[in-house]
C-alpha cells in the first residue's frame, strides 16, 4: 500500500491491522452510518488521486502472541482507538498525536526519536505547520460571517497561527540536536587540557645524596 494512501486513510480514522497489511475502522464509531460515511469520503478522496479501495467486513482478531516480542520501528502498531477521556474515539487526530507521543516514549534510539520529532517540527509538512494552516483557515471562516465578533475571532486565530509558526522557528534545530545525542559528548578543550595535566606523570627527581659527616676539627691537646 503506498504511503500516501495509508496516510490519507489514517486521516479518516483507519488503523493498522495487527496481522496483515490492511487497515481497519474502529468498532467504537457511532453506528453503521458514521462508518459508511467515512468509507465513502475516503473512497472519493482516493479516487480523486487515482487510487481505489476494497472494503470488506473485518473478522475477529486474536492477539498474535508468536510475534509479541517483535518491534517494528518503522510502522509500529497504533494505540487503542479510544482513551479514558475519549471512550467513543471521536477525537481521531488527537489520538494520532497521542500515538506519536507513545512511539516517542518507546523509542529505543535517539535517531528514532529524532525521526518522530521531525513529524511535528518539519517546517513544510510537519504537524506544527499544518496546525498553523488550520488556524489560518479557521480565521478566514470566522471573517466570512461579517459579524463584529467574527472579525475579532479572525484576529485571535491569526495570532494563534503566528504563535505556532514562531514555536516551530524556535525549535527548528531540535531534530538535529536530538540526533546528536546518539554520539558520545565531546570534551571541551579546557577540560581536556586540565585532564592532561592532572594525569600526566611528572619527571621523577633523583634522590638526594646525603652529605658525608663532617670530620672533627683538629686541634692541640694539652
Amino acid at each position: 500500500m503506498p504511503a500516501e494512501v495509508r496516510n490519507a486513510l489514517y486521516g479518516y480514522g483507519f488503523q493498522d491491522c495487527p496481522r496483515d497489511n490492511t487497515l481497519l475502522l474502529p468498532a467504537t464509531l457511532d453506528g453503521v452510518d458514521e462508518g459508511l460515511a467515512r468509507i465513502q469520503a475516503a473512497a472519493r478522496d482516493l479516487a480523486g488521486h487515482g487510487f481505489g479501495m476494497n472494503v470488506r467486513p473485518a473478522q475477529h482478531l486474536r492477539p498474535n502472541t508468536a510475534s509479541s516480542d517483535h518491534h517494528d520501528t518503522e510502522t509500529p502498531p497504533m494505540t487503542l482507538p479510544s482513551t479514558p477521556t475519549d471512550p467513543a474515539g471521536r477525537y481521531i487526530l488527537g489520538r494520532h498525536v497521542l500515538d506519536l507521543t507513545d512511539r516517542l516514549n518507546a523509542a529505543t534510539s535517539y535517531d528514532e526519536a529524532a525521526r518522530l520529532a521531525d513529524q511535528v517540527l518539519e517546517p513544510t509538512d510537519g504537524l506544527l505547520e499544518r496546525l498553523a494552516e488550520f488556524f489560518e483557515a479557521a480565521a478566514e471562516k470566522a471573517k466570512e460571517s461579517e459579524h463584529d465578533d467574527g472579525f475579532d475571532l479572525h484576529d485571535d486565530l491569526q495570532d494563534a497561527a503566528a504563535t505556532v509558526r514562531a514555536l516551530g522557528e524556535d525549535l527548528h534545530v531540535v531534530v538535529d540536536r536530538m540526533q546528536a545525542l546518539a554520539h558520545p559528548p565531546r570534551q571541551n578543550q579546557q577540560a581536556a587540557v586540565a585532564d592532561h595535566y592532572s594525569t600526566a606523570h611528572s619527571t621523577p627527581h633523583p634522590p638526594a645524596v646525603p652529605s658525608p659527616p663532617s670530620a672533627p676539627a683538629r686541634g692541640r691537646t694539652r
